[in-house]
Formats: structure tokens, C-alpha cells, sequence
């Protein structure tokens, strides 16, 4: 992403765990692939209806099945998506606090 500077060292795992994810979305299909876009097509329809009362609970549950999509498909490199979704749950629940907040007034 370029608003991160380039780092000097880039972890193995994270190679790998970016690999496994241009290899995935890149190869041909197959029955995983198949499952997981049966998945997450009714999961958005899912989101879009939801989004208005379950607005922070749908985002931690998008967080955690990313999470847990990328552990078993991706192996033990699919743990680093861990720190970034946490990243983002919190922004995601500031921007969301700091709205209702707003409106509130």
C-alpha cells in the first residue's frame, strides 16, 4: 500500500502468506474456491441488510472470518492478518462512535 513506507526487512511468513493469497486468487477454480465465493456473496447481501442495526457486530464478525478464512486456507502465515483486522475493528468502531456521536447532537 503506498502509504506505508517500504520496509528494510520483509518477515518470511508475510512472503509467503502474500503469495498464497496471489496464487489463490490467480489459480484456476476449484471446489474451495467455488465455497468460499458461495460464501461470501450471501455474507455481503447478509451485510448490506444488516449493516444499519448491527453495524460494529457485523464488522468484528467480517474481521474474525477473515482471520479464520486466511488461517486455514493461507496455513500458519494467515496468523498475520491478525494485527491488521484488529487495526481495523478499532477504526472501524472509532469512525463508527465518533458518526453516532455526531448525530446525536
Amino acid at each position: 500500500m503506498f502509504w506505508f513506507a517500504r520496509p528494510d526487512e520483509i518477515d518470511d511468513s508475510v512472503i509467503e502468506f502474500l503469495n498464497f493469497e496471489r496464487n489463490y486468487l490467480t489459480a484456476g477454480w476449484n471446489l474451495d474456491k467455488i465455497f468460499v465465493v458461495t460464501a461470501v456473496i450471501p455474507f455481503f447481501i447478509f451485510l448490506i441488510y444488516t449493516i444499519w442495526k448491527w453495524l460494529l457486530v457485523v464488522i468484528i464478525i467480517s474481521a474474525i472470518l477473515k482471520v479464520i478464512h486466511s488461517v486455514i486456507f493461507g496455513g500458519s502465515s494467515g496468523y498475520l492478518i491478525i494485527k491488521p483486522a484488529i487495526l481495523g475493528i478499532i477504526i472501524c468502531t472509532l469512525v463508527i462512535w465518533g458518526f453516532f456521536r455526531k448525530n446525536d447532537k
